[in-house]
C-alpha cells in the first residue's frame, strides 16, 4: 500500500485494523492484528476529531468566499447600472441628434438647451438644466429600447445599449447568498 492510502484508511471508520487484510502477513503491512484491533478505538476517536477540524475549517474558510462572491456580485451591478446608465445617454444624444425623437421630447430637449445656452451667457449655474437634458435624453433612450426597431443613424449606440441592458438583466436575475454570521457560527457549533 502507499503512504496516502494508509493514511486514508487509518482516518476512515474501519481503522488500522482495515490495513490488516485477511491472509496478509502484518510484517508486510506494518502492524500485528492484536494491536491493530486494541488501537481500533482509539483512531476512530482521533479521526472523528480530524474530520472535525477539517469540517470547522472548511466552514470557516467558506464564508470569506462567499463574502466576496457577494461582493464581486454587487460590484458587476453597480457597474453595469453604470455602464447601463452612460449607454442610454449616448443613445440618447445620438438619436436628438440625428432626429429620432416623438417630438415632445425633442422640442423639450431643444427648449432646454436654449435655457442651458443663455445660462452659460449670463453666469448662471447650470448643473440642474444640464441634469434635466440628460433625464430627457435616457429617457429617449428608454423609449428605443422598448421597441425593437432599427434605428438609423443611432444603430451603433443602440446595439451596445441593448448588450448592456440584457447583460445588466442577467446579473440582476443571479442569486448570491448573503453571508450571515448567525449562520457560520451555528454551522461551527453543530459540527462540534
Amino acid at each position: 500500500m502507499r503512504t496516502l492510502e494508509v493514511i486514508n484508511v487509518w482516518l476512515s471508520d474501519a481503522g488500522p485494523a482495515a490495513l490488516c487484510e485477511e491472509g496478509s502477513s502484518p510484517l508486510t503491512v506494518g502492524c500485528s492484528p492484536s494491536a491493530a484491533r486494541s488501537t481500533a478505538s482509539s483512531s476512530k476517536a482521533i479521526g472523528g476529531g480530524f474530520r472535525r477540524v477539517i469540517r470547522v475549517a472548511e466552514a470557516a474558510l467558506v464564508q470569506p468566499v462567499r463574502l466576496f462572491q457577494y461582493w464581486a456580485a454587487l460590484w458587476r451591478r453597480r457597474s453595469l447600472s453604470i455602464a447601463f446608465s452612460e449607454a442610454q445617454l449616448a443613445l440618447g444624444q445620438r438619436m436628438y441628434i440625428a432626429g429620432i425623437d416623438d417630438g415632445q421630447l425633442g422640442a423639450r430637449i431643444a427648449e432646454l438647451d436654449e435655457k442651458i445656452h443663455w445660462a452659460e451667457a449670463t453666469g448662471t449655474p447650470i448643473r440642474t438644466l444640464e441634469t434635466e437634458r440628460k433625464s430627457l435624453l435616457r429617457l429617449l433612450a428608454e423609449c428605443a429600447l422598448e421597441e425593437d426597431a432599427p434605428h438609423p443613424g443611432a444603430d451603433i449606440e443602440y446595439a451596445v445599449a441593448r448588450e448592456v441592458h440584457t447583460s445588466l438583466a442577467r446579473a440582476a436575475l443571479r442569486r448570491v447568498p448573503i453571508p450571515n454570521c448567525y449562520t457560520f457560527w451555528k454551522s461551527v457549533l453543530s459540527i462540534l
